[in-house]
């Protein structure tokens, strides 16, 4: 696993962040230019989330060869062979994992982050 010289600490903070909506448009904007496919879309969890693992990682200053994880819940409740019971409010989801060294989600462009999620939810359905 990817250490930090910042943790761990006694020093925590919680913090909430509001995101415009138009700041958001924004982002998938740009990340739908920079990537080969110029018709490829993102989510809006797949670009702040993909932004927030990267930013966090530098903060941090990971050690650069370490693994680093981002975990995802993925819904599946449309995907499933045998459908769900008629009336059935339960959760229906697996958890994806995705693992990139530190060094490799620095290196990376926010949009290549993001595909590795797009990948990673498909791999798992």
């Amino acid at each position: 696993m990817a250490t930090s010289p910042h943790i761990p600490t006694t020093d925590m903070v919680s913090e909430a962040i509001n995101i415009r909506a138009g700041t958001i448009k924004k982002l998938k904007d740009y990340l739908m230019r920079e990537c080969d496919f110029p018709k490829e879309s993102f989510t809006t969890y797949e670009v702040i989330s993909s932004c927030i693992w990267k930013l966090r990682s530098r903060a941090l200053k990971l050690n650069p060869d370490g693994i680093t994880v981002l975990g995802i819940a993925v819904g599946i409740r449309n995907v499933l062979d045998a459908p769900l019971p008629q009336g059935y409010y339960g959760n229906a989801y697996i958890d994806v994992y995705i693992e990139l060294t530190a060094r490799e989600l620095e290196e990376a462009s926010i949009s290549d982050i993001a595909k590795h999620g797009e990948e990673s939810q498909e791999n798992s359905l």
